[in-house]
């Protein structure tokens, strides 16, 4: 698998930057989102409390959707196992309490 940006920077360093104190990281486990006419935002969280909220042009959502798929796509192959999301996983969540209350 390999390191992805959308930036013409190739000398950005991806596990510098992990490694940076300075940078903020946060671990995300949900996420809620939205548009304006020009723009999107994903507010990030973690154990159903938000931790963050991104900001970003359209078009650089839209190459992130394309890069995080691709990555996520590139990871099944890798493994030979398709990831369920996280509404796969609700879905079948709520059909099993249904099911254990029949």
């Amino acid at each position: 698998m390999s390191d992805q940006n959308s930036t013409s920077d190739q000398s950005i360093q991806p596990l510098d930057i992990i490694g940076d104190p300075d940078i903020p990281k946060f671990y995300v486990n949900g996420f809620f989102m939205g548009t304006s006419l020009s723009d999107a935002f994903v507010i990030v969280q973690r154990a159903g409390k938000p931790s963050a909220v991104l900001f970003m042009s359209l078009i650089a959502a839209k190459s992130l959707v394309n890069q995080l798929g691709s990555m996520v796509s590139d990871f099944e192959k890798i493994t030979g196992q398709e990831l369920l999301t996280m509404e796969d996983i609700s879905e079948a969540s709520g059909k099993s309490a249904k099911g254990d209350k029949e």
